[in-house]
């Protein structure tokens, strides 16, 4: 005879994965540019969150002398608003359109706890975020500007590629100038020079879209060459 948690894990075991389970139990929530996805004093901050599509801009709200720093970009696939201690301390701001797919903590850690698959499903999840958000932090700790957002575009275009949900990915680069600068930690005027060198070398382009400037990628070759990955694969490890 079976016992409890057995008869559960068994009745959950068609997911094999945690984006499977969200996905058929979780509520879809469409996010504006701009719009806040997660809060400490919303209630947002009793959801785990799956990104199906978009970017998302994650801000440590406890940043020291009211500073608030970009702790990372979650991507189509990423999991926000797991349990971070008794601070809520994360904020997330949507970049770009996008759509969540979001379910009740305790509902969230109540499927995985009873599940060995779940469990080593969000296991490899988050320790695949915590390997870009490595590499992020070194992206900004680049001391040179020019490479910091070459090294930036390459980033995401990369991990853009490899993320389900965002199907033409290989080329568009959503983010503003103002947003590039948030982001890394220049001001607007030193984004504008850099990404002004690159466009009038053939690097890169500027188009207009819903009534905001962005940009695409047109010689990967030359965006590698600006970041300092001369003879280095696009992901450079």
């Amino acid at each position: 005879m079976s016992n409890g948690r057995n008869s559960h894990e068994s009745s959950e075991s068609h997911f094999s994965s945690v984006s499977e389970m969200m996905r058929e139990k979780g509520k879809v929530f469409l996010k504006k540019a701009g719009e806040r996805v997660y809060g400490p004093e919303t209630e947002s901050k009793n959801l785990v969150s799956l990104i199906v599509n978009g970017t998302v801009l994650l801000r440590d709200d406890l940043g020291k002398n009211g500073h608030i720093p970009t702790a990372g970009l979650a991507l189509p696939g990423d999991i926000i608003g797991q349990k971070q201690g008794d601070e809520h301390r994360w904020t997330a701001l949507a970049v770009e359109p996008t759509t969540l797919c979001s379910i009740n903590k305790s509902i969230f850690y109540d499927h995985v706890n009873d599940s060995n698959a779940l469990l080593r499903s969000l296991l490899a999840n988050t320790e695949s975020q915590m390997q870009r958000g490595w590499e992020f932090t070194s992206i900004i700790q680049k001391g040179d500007t020019s490479q910091c957002i070459a090294s930036f575009i390459l980033w995401f275009q990369n991990n853009s590629q490899k993320r389900p949900g965002r199907e033409n990915g290989a080329t568009e680069f959503p983010f503003r100038q103002e947003d590039i600068g948030d982001i890394l930690g220049h001001s607007r005027e030193t984004v504008q020079r850099v990404m002004k060198e690159m466009r009038e070398t053939g690097v890169i382009s500027y188009k207009r879209a819903g009534g905001e400037t962005q940009f695409q990628i047109l010689n990967m070759d030359a965006l590698r060459k600006v970041a300092g990955y001369v003879d280095a694969p696009v992901n450079p490890k």
